[in-house]
């Protein structure tokens, strides 16, 4: 088959998954991406342009709030119950034969989830190259089923069926093989197409003269494998749109990179007053000394040349200022389930106990319904094992998360609401509030890092250095009425 007909393939926004992946992974897979996040301006030289991309930074608020999120869901580790003790108990330590434990694995599907929107999993079991010779070799090989990731990105197409459950699904993927050390390793090149029925996979392998394939090149057809399994061994978890953090977040992420890039780039452009000399003799050139002196010229019938230092107003920058502050809000308000829509007033930095409130209860759905979606997607993987395992219709069910034992949202949207200021105020606290709910976790601390976090936090509001250690002065209690 045709390259180009494999990668004609596609359904979904594969652009826009890209930019969601730079935005919560930063560094080089940001700055690929320059063009995107600050565009040319209209008749900016180029040489303008590549000093402004080479000053280009990233504040990365999106992984902040995904680890929030995330931190709470995975308070506690789930557990599977229907599958058979020896299995589960080799799943929950190791489900990927990568030495990955159930909870870290579908920690990694919630994050695809949350920033793409959809999260793959194929659930395998080991092929041998003879049938079994006996029922205790087949059993050896059932009980070695395991799980493998699809990642998102990676995804070319799908299609569903009548009822709308998954039916097929095409991904894309390549590795690399070293036949020997001292050569080079060649690159392969990868299709899967995966149905109720069958596997099949089509390859194109890498040569010392070319590295990848054109789209006139021909990728091999090399397995075609029925896996008798009367279903389709993979997965799909899909987010209802209003779910979809990465999707809610991105617009709000990029105004924000805009928006301090340009502040930015404002102060260092403004960083150096202007020398403007004003001359009366037309394009006379003022003489410049090796000493950093200036000659200008004088004139028996009028003024003199005039040197003096441009530089501007400064009320531009404030104006950047606040709406880079604006920006950032936006990006932490936009996290929550969005009820400003319909309450502006409580868009602000401060924030009402109505408006925190409402807060609250609204985004308790939309953690609620994480927890209900991703053990729902446990528990039909869960199913599908035991499908693969020889059972069907086994009572299969995943239990635990913060969703079984703390409905509660607070700390989370707590965490969320004032991370901006928590991370610059306390680096122990946001640290901690990254992985842990704040209102559960924090009160059994040892009071040693208690009064650390508190020191912190108090240095900061009295404008103090975070991080000195240096407590403010108590207040004294005012005298009461009996003692006057």
């Amino acid at each position: 088959m045709k390259v180009k007909t494999l990668r004609s393939l596609k359904r979904g926004d594969h652009e826009q998954m890209r930019r969601i992946h730079a935005l919560a992974e930063g560094g080089e897979d940001w700055r690929k991406l320059l063009s995107y996040w600050l565009p040319t301006t209209v008749m900016e030289p180029n040489d303008v342009l590549i000093e402004r991309h080479a000053w280009a930074t990233y504040d990365p608020h999106l992984p902040v709030i995904l680890n929030l999120a995330l931190g709470s869901l995975f308070a506690d580790p789930p557990v599977m119950e229907g599958i058979p003790d020896d299995t589960w108990e080799r799943l929950e330590v190791d489900c990927d034969r990568l030495k990955t434990s159930w909870a870290s694995f579908f920690r990694s599907r919630m994050r695809d989830a949350v920033l793409y929107r959809r999260a793959w999993c194929w659930v395998e079991a080991p092929r041998t190259a003879e049938a079994p010779a006996t029922m205790a070799d087949e059993n050896a090989v059932l009980a070695g089923v395991y799980l493998r990731a699809i990642d998102a990105r990676s995804v070319q197409t799908w299609s569903t069926d009548a009822t709308g459950a998954l039916a097929a699904v095409l991904f894309y993927d390549c590795v690399t093989e070293t036949v020997d050390i001292a050569a080079p390793p060649v690159k392969i090149h990868r299709w899967t197409a995966i149905d109720a029925v069958q596997i099949r996979r089509w390859e194109w392998r890498s040569k010392p003269e070319q590295s990848e394939p054109t789209d006139d090149d021909d990728a091999s057809e090399v397995a075609t494998i029925a896996h008798g399994y009367g279903q389709i061994p993979v997965v799909m978890y899909e987010l209802e749109h209003d779910q979809w953090l990465g999707g809610r977040l991105h617009d709000p992420c990029v105004a924000h990179v805009r928006a301090s890039n340009e502040l930015a780039w404002t102060i260092h452009r403004a960083a150096h007053e202007i020398l403007t000399v004003t001359s009366r003799e037309k394009m006379k050139t003022p003489t410049v000394g090796t000493l950093q002196w200036l000659q200008l010229h004088t004139y028996q019938d009028g003024p003199a040349d005039k040197a003096e230092y441009v530089g501007p107003s400064g009320t531009s920058i404030d104006k950047q200022i606040e709406l880079e502050e604006k920006a950032k809000v936006a990006i932490y308000r936009a996290a929550q389930m969005l009820h400003i829509a319909a309450n502006p007033t409580a868009a602000g930095a401060l924030q009402s106990a109505e408006a925190k409130a409402r807060d609250m209860e609204a985004t308790a759905l939309l953690l609620e319904s994480f927890t209900d979606g991703i053990l729902d997607y446990m528990t039909e993987i869960g199913k599908l094992i035991m499908v693969v395992l020889g059972v069907k219709d086994a009572d299969v069910k995943a239990i635990g998360l913060r969703g079984e034992e703390d409905k509660n949202p607070k700390a989370w949207l707590e965490s969320v609401a004032l991370a901006p200021d928590l991370i610059a105020a306390s680096p122990t606290a946001a640290k901690l509030l990254m992985t842990k709910q704040a209102s559960v976790l924090l009160d059994e601390l040892d009071s040693e890092t208690m009064e650390q976090i508190a020191s912190e936090i108090d240095a900061y509001t009295n404008g103090q250095q975070p991080g000195s250690g240096i407590k403010p002065e108590p207040k004294q209690p005012e005298p009461s009425d009996d003692a006057a």
